[in-house]
Order: structure tokens, then sequence, then C-alpha cells
């Protein structure tokens, strides 16, 4: 394995693990994995654009980037539509439920793309600032997998986050970085899933984002790219 010193990680809820102590998420984890300096960069909500790139330390060896979801709106539609779906449950909240609905985005190929861009720019942006530092795009875990079934979600409406889902990742696959994969069989349904499911309006925000097994998988899938 690559020895690394120092790394930096940006990204949004996905990196940064809402619900979770700091330390549980990936980036800590993954540094402690590797005995190495981190400079955690994450946080919750951020679009690409947003990403700090400037503040990336120019003695990164390592920098891990988890973005793009939140430019083409995937986390924000599920858990709208999860809000929606609990509110419209209950009389005294039934009219609240339809000030909150709206239509799941459907991802154009031309969203898609600028999606790709925003990616490839922070990777050049993050290579401008750290140039001798290896830097990986690293996927989000999977919500939605072959065995999700409808419940709080229609069919209708998983199908739709099924294409978002793919349209982040096709996102990655287009801009010809480095990038980690990750397992496709532990989404929410699963015998294991490293994410969790809605989690009620007091612990929304960790509501549908990685568990501490899913990030801890998450850094050994990275720990193992650096292995190649």
């Amino acid at each position: 394995m690559e020895h690394m010193t120092v790394i930096a990680a940006l990204g949004s809820s996905f990196a940064a693990g809402p619900g979770l102590p700091r330390r549980a998420n990936y980036p800590h984890v993954l540094a402690e994995m590797l005995g190495a300096r981190l400079v955690d960069l994450t946080k919750s909500g951020t679009t690409t654009a947003q990403l700090p790139v400037e503040r990336i330390p120019e003695d990164a060896d390592l920098v891990t980037i988890t973005a793009g979801g939140n430019d083409l709106g995937y986390l924000g539609a599920v858990i709208n539509a999860a809000l929606t779906a609990t509110f419209e449950g209950r009389p005294a909240t039934f009219a609240l439920a339809n000030l909150l609905r709206k239509d799941i985005p459907v991802p154009s190929d031309a969203d898609i793309a600028r999606t790709a861009d925003g990616l490839r720019a922070v990777v050049e942006g993050a290579r401008r600032r750290a140039p001798r530092a290896r830097i990986l795009l690293v996927e989000y875990l999977p919500l939605f997998g072959a065995e999700t079934r409808p419940g709080l979600f229609t069919s209708a409406q998983l199908t739709q986050f099924a294409e978002l889902q793919h349209a982040v990742g096709e996102a990655y696959a287009r801009t010809g970085m480095e990038t980690v994969a990750v397992s496709r069989e532990h989404a929410l349904g699963s015998a294991e899933p490293w994410v969790n499911d809605y989690r009620g309006l007091l612990r929304l925000s960790s509501s549908f984002h990685p568990n501490a097994a899913g990030m801890r998988a998450v850094a050994d899938a990275i720990a193992g790219q650096l292995d190649r």
C-alpha cells in the first residue's frame, strides 16, 4: 500500500456522516487505518461548486471526494418524499404534506454532464492545490437495490429514486477520473444494509445516510484501492 501521511477529505453528507460521531465517518476511519493526519473538509448539503478545494493542504498525499448527489437533487428528493409520506398519514398534518409534496427530479443527460463537469473541476482544482496527491472519487453507498421494497415509498417512487441514484453513478463514470467502487449489495432491504432507513423526524439528518458499518466498508474499499 502507498504510504499516506496527509489525507484531505472533501464531500457532502455521505462523507461527513450525519448522525454518527465525527470519528466514525469514512475519512476518519481511513486515516486511523493508515496512520495519517486528516484534514476533514466534508459538510452535509454541499454541491460540487461549494467544496472548499482551496483548503486542501499542499502536502496532501491523498484527496478523497464524495459529491454530486446534491447537484442532482438526489438526497433532497428522498427526504422530501419521506416527510411528505409521514405528514400525509396524519390528519393533523395532511395540509403540510400537500405543501411539501414535490415532483422527484428526472435528471437529463445535460444534468448528468454538468455534474460530471463539476466533479472533474474539483479533481482538477485538487490537483493544482496538492500536485503530488493521489485523488480518488469515492462512490456513494447505494440506498436502493433489488431487495428494496415499497413501504414508505411507492414502487413508482423507488423506480425514480433508482434512476437518480444511477445518474449520480453515471456522472462519476463520465469524469474519466479514478473512482473507488463500493458494493451494490447492501442497500435498504438487504440482509445487512450499510445505510439507514427513515429514522423519523427527530433523527431526520441521519435518515438515508451511511451507518457505521457502511462508513467502515467505504474506508476498506479505499484502502483496497490504494493497494493496487
